[in-house]
């Protein structure tokens, strides 16, 4: 288990908020200290090591309770590859659910895409409509672009529509030209 996080203000403050996580035992790596943003930006980059097999599904969490974590150990336990991970985010008001499934070879792929099919349904009933945009994957249904982007979404078809109507910005969580037709 590990805990990310990244607090931007006052450094003495930010020492006050970590000293409960600090006190509560010892880690076996402590890598909370001033960086520049950039630094923090790149932090995880090694898990989208080039030559890699990625395979990864989110949502926001419905409720977060014992059932639900109880669902999440049971599958950590059971990963395919020392790669993949689930990530707990909560940087909004809901905690962002995100599993990510990776694997060094072609021949372990179909045991990758089990594990992250089984977990995704393991964990569906805890799981809303919503998702954090950055998390959702190439070839995303519509009703899940839709969750992404939530209430701003028919204002962001509009300025599409406007702004793009040639789809020239599609290498993206895209609101696509077949949603913006006349």
């Amino acid at each position: 288990m590990g805990i990310a996080g990244c607090y931007s203000g006052d450094l003495d403050a930010g020492e006050a908020a970590l000293r409960p996580l600090r006190s509560f035992g010892s880690p076996v790596a402590d890598l909370f200290r001033p960086m520049p943003y950039t630094e923090v930006q790149k932090m995880l980059d090694w898990w989208a090591a080039p030559q890699q097999q990625h395979y990864w599904k989110s949502s926001f969490m419905r409720e977060m309770d014992d059932a639900a974590l109880d669902a999440m150990l049971h599958f950590v336990n059971r990963k395919p590859s020392p790669a993949c991970a689930v990530v707990l985010d909560s940087c909004t008001a809901r905690h962002s659910f995100l599993m990510l499934g990776q694997w060094a070879s072609q021949a372990q792929t179909e045991n990758g895409l089990c594990w992250v099919r089984e977990f995704w349904e393991a964990m569906r009933s805890y799981l809303g409509a919503g998702v954090y945009v950055n998390y959702l994957s190439e070839g995303e249904a519509e009703e899940r672009i839709r969750g992404a982007y939530g209430m701003n979404y028919e204002r962001l078809v509009k300025l599409k529509k406007k702004y793009d109507p040639t789809n020239f910005f599609r290498i993206n969580q895209n609101i696509g030209v077949s949603k913006v037709a006349a």
